[in-house]
């Protein structure tokens, strides 16, 4: 379960990175199903910063930082990679 919960959290970020929302969406979708029992549930709330979405509601995950600090983190990554591909080009 782990390996394939950290596969897909790899895929969510790809997505992000290539602006893929649709295939984005349907990936967090999938997290959000498949850590419903709440095992790794913050994999949900990692995609969502990645994307730019808002913050799942009714989400438990507490960072050491303020949420919103923790998705200008996240979403930075996905920026960062994405001008390093850009510039590749």
């Amino acid at each position: 379960m782990l390996r394939t919960e950290i596969t897909v959290a790899g895929l969510a970020f790809h997505h992000a990175v290539r602006g893929a929302h649709d295939d984005l969406t349907a990936t967090i979708d999938r997290q959000r199903q498949t850590t419903a029992n709440g095992d790794f549930a913050y994999y949900v709330d990692i995609a969502t910063a990645m994307s730019g979405l808002p913050r799942t509601s009714g989400s438990a995950i507490q960072w050491l930082d303020d949420a919103h600090t923790v998705q200008e983190r996240w979403r930075d990554l996905v920026m960062s990679r994405r001008r390093y591909l850009q510039s590749a080009r």
